[in-house]
C-alpha cells in the first residue's frame, strides 16, 4: 500500500476497514502506510474513528464513489436482460453473497405474497433452485436486473447502494454475525447513518417492521453527502489536506 507512485501526492478517497477492530500484527503496517498519504478518507465514520485511535490520523468520512453518479448514468450502462414475465413483468431480484443461507424461505414467502416470480445472482447452489438464476451476466445485466425490479432482496452493500439509487422497495439480510472477526457490517450502519433507511432483516415476520422509505429524503441526503465529499477530493488536491 502507498509504494507506488513516490513523490507525487496520495489520496485515498472511501476506502473501506470494514473490521470491527484492526488487527494487531497490521497496526505497524497500517502506521508506517499511512505516513505515505496527504490526505486520507473512508467510508465508515468506525473506520475513521479506528484509524484515529490507534494511528492518531484524521480521516474524512465520504460516499462510497458508486453514489457519486445518479441513477441516470447508470442507466446508459445497462444490458438488456430477460427477466421473468409471467406477471405483468413484475418481479423480485435477488444478489446473495454469502455462500451458506437461510434466505430462501423469507423471500419465497414474499414472492407468494405479492405474486411475483424470483430472479437474481446467488453464491448459494441451494437458492438456485428457487429463483431464475443469471448465470451469464455482467454489470451492465446487474444493473438491469436491479432497475426493472418490483423489489430487491439482498445481502450486499453495493446490491442495498444500487436499490436506493433506482428507488427500490428493498429488504437487507446481516451477511455477518454480530460475533464474525471479519464482519463487515459496519458498512451497512453507515448508509442507515447517511440515509436514515431501515432495511436490515432476518426474516419474513421483520418486513412489517422495516419503516418506509421516503425516497424524497433521500435524494436531499444523497446531494448533501455528495457535495460534502467532492468537497474533500477538491480540497486535498488543491493541498488543502484533512490528513494529520
Amino acid at each position: 500500500m502507498g509504494d507506488f507512485y513516490d513523490g507525487v501526492k496520495k489520496i485515498s478517497y472511501a476506502v473501506s476497514i470494514g473490521l470491527p477492530d484492526i488487527p494487531m500484527h497490521l497496526r505497524e503496517e497500517y502506521q508506517r502506510n499511512l505516513l505515505k498519504f496527504d490526505a486520507v478518507s473512508v467510508r465508515e465514520e468506525e473506520g475513521a474513528d479506528l484509524l484515529k485511535k490507534y494511528f492518531g490520523t484524521k480521516a474524512q468520512t465520504v460516499l462510497d464513489p458508486t453514489l457519486l453518479l445518479d441513477a441516470g448514468e447508470y442507466r446508459k450502462i445497462k444490458k438488456k436482460l430477460k427477466t421473468p414475465d409471467k406477471t405483468g413483468g413484475k418481479y423480485i431480484a435477488c444478489y446473495f453473497l454469502k455462500e451458506q443461507n437461510t434466505y430462501g424461505d423469507t423471500v419465497k414467502a414474499y414472492a407468494k405474497e405479492k405474486k411475483m416470480n424470483i430472479a437474481g445472482y446467488t453464491h448459494c447452489e441451494e437458492n438456485k433452485h428457487w429463483m431464475q438464476h443469471m448465470d451469464a451476466a455482467g454489470p451492465g445485466e446487474f444493473l438491469s436486473l436491479i432497475d426493472k425490479a418490483d423489489t430487491v432482496f439482498t445481502d450486499s452493500y453495493h446490491g442495498a447502494i444500487f436499490s436506493l439509487l433506482f428507488h427500490k422497495e428493498f429488504y437487507l439480510f446481516p451477511r455477518f454475525s454480530k460475533n464474525d472477526p471479519l464482519n463487515q457490517n459496519s458498512r451497512i450502519r453507515q448508509l442507515q447513518k447517511w440515509f436514515g433507511i431501515d432495511r436490515i432483516i432476518e426474516s419474513y415476520q421483520d418486513i412489517k417492521h422495516c419503516r418506509k422509505l421516503d425516497y424524497s429524503d433521500f435524494e436531499v441526503r444523497l446531494s448533501q453527502a455528495g457535495q460534502l465529499s467532492k468537497k474533500f477530493m477538491e480540497e486535498s488536491l488543491a493541498g488543502n489536506a484533512v490528513f494529520s
